[in-house]
């Protein structure tokens, strides 16, 4: 294998300029066969940026995160309400299954 190596290297030193011109050659036909590529067989999808005001799902995504934050914060306050209920030693047994509940609910949604 090695034999095979040094004989290519050998003969790339005897003919630089052959080397470059097969070298030249390589590049061009590889350039040319990625044009004709992108020409007859263009990409199925185009990458463009969408516009924001007009895409409607864009707009639905923005809603549910809206609706995502409002439900996180309203389940935040009323385990707040909780809290401050536990630490003045009110809680029921009621509370403590709301209490459960509100924390199932906050991982669902924050998921």
């Amino acid at each position: 294998m090695k034999k095979h190596y040094r004989k290519a290297i050998e003969t790339l030193n005897r003919n630089p300029k052959q080397f470059y011109k097969i070298s030249l050659i390589l590049i061009a036909v590889s350039m040319v066969l990625s044009i004709t590529q992108y020409f007859l067989f263009p990409e199925s999808s185009i990458s463009m940026i969408p516009k924001f005001s007009n895409n409607e799902k864009l707009v639905n995504v923005q809603q549910k995160y809206e609706k995502k934050e409002q439900k996180m914060k309203m389940i935040t306050e009323e385990l707040q309400i909780l809290r401050d209920k536990a630490s003045k030693s009110q809680l029921s047994a009621d509370d403590s299954l709301r209490i459960k509940y509100l924390l199932q609910q906050y991982e669902s949604v924050k998921k």
